[in-house]
């Protein structure tokens, strides 16, 4: 309808949905600026190539091939970075997060995915009683600009509704 919009995105979700079932606030233990896919020595480029490690972790059984799996999803994304070692990102990632861990190589991605889907219902159920007409892309919504404190309110309150108590950050996209 031409009308402007605007995307807002939750940030790193799924390390609060783990720090969440922890009972942890990530904010509270690392601070509200920190980004948790920043790691020592692969810098801000490397974010996007580290998160897909920590999310191929969470959705594997065991550790067995994890480096092969990352190397080859990342290809197929074409993301792949020749000089970065997945083990490595592992062994920081691990000793960043100690709390949470314990979820690597168990399958958890998919709870955190069912978790994520009851947090979309939460705010799609919201805009759709007040008319507000909303598409959801991953973890992020799009609105028409005019409701976008609207939509922020809800993404926020979806949190507390779901007892979830790491609250990511909220950002336009």
């Amino acid at each position: 309808n031409k009308k402007k919009t605007i995307e807002l995105d939750y940030s790193s979700l799924h390390i609060h949905l783990l720090y969440s079932k922890e009972g942890i606030d990530y904010h509270e233990l690392y601070g509200k600026k920190a980004d948790p896919y920043l790691l020592k020595g692969y810098g801000k480029r490397y974010r996007t190539v580290i998160k897909r490690a920590f999310l191929i972790a969470l959705n594997m059984q065991t550790p067995k091939n994890f480096s092969q799996t990352v190397a080859y999803t990342l290809r197929e994304e074409g993301i792949f970075k020749k000089d970065i070692s997945y083990k490595d990102i592992l062994s920081q990632f691990f000793t960043l997060h100690p709390k949470i861990k314990k979820y690597f190589f168990t399958g958890i991605g998919t709870e955190l995915q069912y978790i994520d889907s009851c947090i979309t219902d939460s705010i799609v159920r919201r805009m759709c009683k007040l008319n507000i007409p909303l598409l959801g892309v991953h973890d992020s919504f799009i609105v028409e600009e005019k409701y976008k404190s609207i939509l922020e309110e809800y993404m926020y309150d979806s949190f507390i509704e779901n007892k979830l108590v790491s609250i990511p950050s909220i950002a336009i996209k």
